[in-house]
């Protein structure tokens, strides 16, 4: 019976018995009393160390593609609702009313310069008493797309006046609404066009 005891002591002492409770990462045995040491040893180092978790490349990369046409599509969609808002047509008047030879000026760019409305535009229809220009250029004083003139007939009798023609292009100064003549609207000649360079790009 005292060597079971003694058996039982030793047992008792190497599960860490003696009154408490089973140790569930027991130490491991004296060497050569267990052939499961190492494999002890590697599950107690699995438990107690955590190792980092990395995000994997492919998540990441997955993302940007996803997020990559979606920005684009946006672009675009926003492009071609730009485009489609077409700006409202400047409307001049280019009656002359009041035109006489007394009032004429020497051209001169300096004076140009202080007109409030300046452009180089083609004439794409004239019908009746409205002459439609499409702006090729603003100087000065707008940027809308076309630009309408109410030219009544025989405006070109007048001092200074201009004869508009479909596919010409011409130059075009205006004060207060009204075209100006005598020299400073007209046919796109390259003095004309000098001059005009001259007073708001120089």
């Amino acid at each position: 019976m005292r060597g079971e005891g003694a058996g039982g002591a030793s047992v008792g002492g190497w599960w860490g018995g003696g009154g408490r409770g089973v140790d569930p990462l027991p130490n491991p045995p004296p060497e050569g009393e267990g052939a499961g040491t190492a494999e002890l040893a590697a599950l107690r180092e699995r438990l107690t160390v955590t190792e980092p978790v990395i995000q994997p490349r492919r998540t990441l990369m997955k993302m940007k593609f996803v997020v990559g046409p979606v920005a684009l599509l946006a672009m675009v969609l926003t492009a071609c609702s730009s485009d489609g808002e077409a700006s409202e047509p400047l409307e001049l008047s280019a009656g002359g009313d009041g035109v006489t030879t007394a009032m004429c000026l020497a051209f001169d760019p300096a004076i140009l310069a202080d007109m409030p409305v300046a452009f180089e535009g083609t004439a794409t229809a004239v019908d009746g008493d409205r002459v439609t220009l499409e702006v090729d250029h603003w100087f000065t004083g707008g940027d809308a797309d076309e630009v309408v003139l109410n030219a009544p007939q025989g405006l070109e009798a007048l001092i200074g006046g201009v004869a508009f023609e479909v596919d010409q292009q011409y130059l075009i100064s205006a004060t207060d609404g009204n075209v100006n003549y005598c020299g400073f609207s007209g046919p796109a000649t390259a003095e004309l066009r000098a001059g005009f360079e001259a007073a708001f790009e120089s």
